[in-house]
């Protein structure tokens, strides 16, 4: 007979729990409901930061955090009005402050309203001025940025870059021809460009004699084969006695050389710009504020040569997108493309101006392909819709860049070589080449010009100096004359 498995009966009645029970329960309940519900904490971390770029092109609001968010947008009319919904979200001091930042003659925004609509949901309501298109896109961490929402309002239609240009040449030149005159000068230059096809191009004049000037060297020091760096132990070069160019020079080639080149038109490219402020100097300098100096240094000056057509491709402070840029400069069927910047690089002692074109092949230097792979990342710093960019680039991949367009680079990035050279010291004497992006237009002469390295705190200096900005604007200016006046048997572009 077996025993009793009965229990007392106090233990049957119920335990009184114990802390620990009770811990490991409420720990339990808490992990089971923050698994199921959505972390309620998140919306609690804010924003980082608000930044507004507007233009003429078009208009960026940047939102910077630190989680993810989900956003959604609607466009509504009577009156015009873009609502954007951010979920997960509290407003806190930085969205209170942004529609304060919206200047108040943006073409695009009339007013900003910002408000808790609901107890996780913040509402942006932008009343327009007219029609936008409006792309809205994720950016992920990169450099010194977090996450980034890019709230882009642009025209509902594109205008025509020829057409817009055009119209802006004849509003500030009144002397100018009328638009049936100009058509007529464009279908005559465009039959005598048929004509001379068969020609014969004179040769590009060497990059160290200028017109009508002595013969001019190139670089103090010698190259370090190894690093492919100019000797940082030279000091700057000094330009020889009497050889930097002058404003008489620029105005007698302009006057005497390039009057019979109607219709050309030069696209100057400032790098950078808006969320991607380029390279950055020791003592804070920005290289998108300082090629965008430069850059309208020399369209002031080619606009004061009679016939020539400068048109730049950023007018202010905001990104656009490296596709865009070449896709622009073809839209404006441009005869030459120039992209201006500032280069940088970890050894503060490196200095002085290169030239790149675009490589056929591999790059011509270690250094070329370092900078090409730098410059082609700009897209991911300044705020690009990924979706968009792999197609466009795929679309420009596909139009290789003919022999004679990287011949005709190489030409021009010669001269302003030469021309640089008379100003400072060259960190190259001869034309690199690598694949640049912003040189991939097919049918447009395109040179990239590094002026100086900002990373260098002596040329930081030079840069920051508006009297060498002109400097560089000059030599810019003179090189790209030199070049036309050498390839004058080749027509304009019709157009």
């Amino acid at each position: 007979m077996s025993k009793s498995s009965t229990l007392p009966l106090a233990a049957l009645a119920p335990r009184r729990p114990t802390r620990r029970y009770l811990l490991l329960k409420g720990i339990g309940f808490i992990a089971i409901h923050a698994a199921a519900w959505p972390d309620r904490a998140a919306h609690a971390a804010g924003i980082l930061g608000v930044r507004v770029w507007p233009s003429q092109a078009y208009t960026r609001v940047t939102l910077e955090l630190e989680q993810r968010l989900v956003v959604q947008h609607q466009l509504l009319e009577s009156p015009l009005r873009l609502v954007i919904d951010l979920q997960d979200l509290q407003i806190d001091n930085a969205l209170r402050q942004l529609p304060s930042i919206i200047p108040s003659d943006d073409p695009w925004i009339a007013q900003l309203r910002v408000g808790q609509f609901q107890p996780r949901i913040v509402r942006l309501v932008f009343d327009l001025r007219q029609s936008v298109r409006v792309e809205i896109f994720e950016s992920l961490p990169v450099g010194p940025y977090q996450r980034r929402w890019m709230i882009d309002l642009h025209p509902e239609r594109e205008p025509d870059a020829l057409q817009a240009l055009l119209n802006r040449r004849f509003a500030a030149r009144s002397e100018e021809p009328g638009l049936e005159q100009l058509i007529e000068d464009l279908a005559k230059r465009d039959a005598d460009r048929k004509d001379g096809a068969a020609r014969t191009r004179r040769p590009a004049p060497s990059p160290a004699i200028a017109e009508g000037s002595q013969a001019v060297g190139t670089t103090s020091g010698s190259a370090n084969p190894a690093s492919g760096m100019a000797d940082p132990a030279a000091g700057p070069k000094s330009p020889p006695t009497g050889s930097t160019t002058t404003a008489g020079q620029t105005t007698r080639l302009a006057s005497s050389s390039v009057s019979n080149l109607a219709a050309r038109i030069i696209a100057i490219d400032a790098g950078h710009g808006g969320e991607d402020p380029g390279a950055i100097g020791p003592s804070g300098l920005k290289e998108k504020d300082v090629v965008l100096d430069v850059a309208r240094k020399l369209a002031e000056r080619l606009a004061g040569d009679q016939g020539l057509r400068p048109a730049l491709i950023r007018e202010s402070d905001y990104f656009v997108p490296l596709g865009q840029r070449v896709r622009k400069a073809r839209a404006l069927k441009a005869d030459l493309m120039l992209s201006v910047h500032a280069d940088a690089f970890t050894e503060p002692r490196a200095r002085g101006a290169s030239a790149f074109v675009l490589a056929e092949g591999a790059a011509s230097s270690a250094s070329a392909r370092y900078l090409a792979q730098k410059e082609n990342a700009a897209d991911e710093l300044g705020g690009v819709d990924l979706r968009r960019r792999d197609k466009d680039a795929t679309r420009i991949l596909l139009e290789l860049s003919t022999r004679t367009q990287i011949r005709e680079s190489s030409d021009l990035a010669s001269l302003l070589l030469g021309q640089l050279g008379r100003i400072g010291q060259l960190h190259k004497s001869k034309v690199e080449r690598a694949g640049f992006a912003v040189l991939r237009a097919p049918d447009v002469p395109s040179v990239l010009v590094e002026t100086a390295f900002i990373s260098n705190p002596e040329e930081e200096q030079r840069l920051a100096d508006p009297g060498y900005r002109d400097q560089l604007a000059d030599a810019l200016h003179l090189g790209i004359k030199q070049y036309l006046v050498a390839n004058a048997t080749i027509g304009a572009k019709p157009r």
